[in-house]
């Protein structure tokens, strides 16, 4: 870098009345003293005075000067048509470390300086995890970065090698040194830079094994999260279910009402016959509805199947209007249940074998109302048939 020549105190003096005289802020005079306090020249300083900035411009591209920024940076930075909040926030973002290349992306867009500032936190931050996540890496990828920072201090050392080269190839061009040594420092630059080349190549492979880990640990941690979310999935039906058994089963005990003459009913196997006894009851729309508790060969309860005792009176036109009115609703009810869609083709196929092998509506409706299973409503079925014979 050119030694900056150092400015009198009555120099300084000078610059800060000339700048007085012509009108200039105070803000305007109090930059450019500190600048030249700071060690700025009077050159550096002219080169936000020329431009018409304001004073927050000017002191973006002061701060700019100050850090030694190339001019390339300094032209992002101060890129034309960015006021000074924005430039502010640029210089901020590109001193704690988002590369040159986002900072000019992002000013193109023309944002404001909140939505610039939020993009460049979310990338620094997006940066952050991925050098947490590097350091999170396994031992072996460990000692590959080290390996790789072995490898770009070597090329440093190299680069200095060969900017010492360049200084000696210099001195013999100057002096006209023998040929002959001139071209052995020639084939020394030539081994240098395929040294270079070929410690590139391997940067770059480790770039590649690096990105390819961070995929596979990505994949395997949303393969965790699916897993994670598919257990708790499970873990709710379970427990849904459970309740809804649990529920079922309590409804069930305290709709259902034993005659006090009654005697239980013994069903070992679906094919032996039903004694004579009475069964639980209970009234739907003033129907009384007998029940039959189902077990399985070893004896487990399943459920209770709808017994059709109706007793057959006639009472007059009262009677008929009541059962037809009973009917109707009943029927509403059946087809309101099936075409409320909770229940599969399966068990739409079972309803309808229901009605053609002749149970009643009764029967039907607590079918529905059990939300069994196709294989299960088929069982219940032939049993209902088969109390039904046994009944009638």
């Amino acid at each position: 870098m050119e030694e900056r020549k150092q400015l009198s105190v009555s120099d300084k003096n000078g610059i800060i009345n000339e700048l007085t005289r012509k009108g200039y802020t105070q803000e305007v005079v109090d930059l450019v003293k500190e600048d030249l306090d700071f060690g700025l020249s009077q050159e550096q300083t002219q080169l936000y005075l020329l431009k018409k900035l304001d004073i927050r411009q000017m002191r973006v591209q002061s701060q700019c000067i100050r850090n030694g920024y190339s001019d390339d940076v300094i032209a992002v930075i101060m890129c034309d048509g960015l006021n000074g909040y924005q430039m502010q926030i640029a210089l901020e973002f590109f001193q704690k470390g988002v590369p040159l290349d986002t900072i000019r992306q992002i000013a193109d867009t023309g944002s404001q300086a909140a939505a610039m500032q939020q993009a460049f936190q979310k990338i620094l931050d997006e940066m952050k995890k991925a050098q947490d996540s590097v350091k999170e890496e396994p031992a072996y990828v460990k000692q590959l970065m080290e390996e790789i920072k072995g490898i770009v201090s070597k090329i440093d050392v190299q680069d200095k090698r060969y900017d010492a080269l360049n200084e000696k190839l210099k001195i013999f061009e100057s002096t006209k040194k023998d040929e002959e040594v001139k071209e052995g420092l020639l084939n020394s630059l030539g081994e240098k830079d395929q040294m270079i080349s070929e410690q590139q190549d391997k940067i770059n492979l480790a770039n590649s094994t690096i990105a390819k880990l961070r995929n596979d640990i990505d994949a395997i941690r949303e393969e965790k999260r699916k897993m994670e979310s598919r257990v708790k999935e499970l873990e709710e039906e379970i427990s849904t279910s459970a309740s809804s058994n649990v529920n079922a089963a309590s409804k069930s005990n305290a709709v259902v009402v034993e005659d006090s003459a009654a005697k239980p009913v013994e069903m070992a196997t679906v094919n032996q016959p039903v004694k004579n006894q009475t069964s639980p009851v209970q009234f739907i729309y003033g129907t009384p509805v007998y029940y039959a508790p189902v077990h399985d060969a070893n004896g487990n309860f399943i459920q209770n199947v709808v017994i059709d005792k109706t007793v057959k009176k006639n009472n007059g036109a009262f009677s008929a209007i009541s059962k037809l009115l009973f009917k109707k609703k009943s029927r509403q009810d059946i087809v309101k249940l099936v075409a409320s869609g909770e229940l599969e083709p399966s068990q739409l196929v079972q309803i309808r074998n229901a009605i053609e092998k002749g149970l009643s509506e009764d029967q039907l409706l607590e079918l529905i109302h059990s939300k069994a299973s196709a294989e299960q409503m088929q069982g219940v079925i032939e049993i209902a048939i088969s109390i039904n014979s046994l009944v009638d």
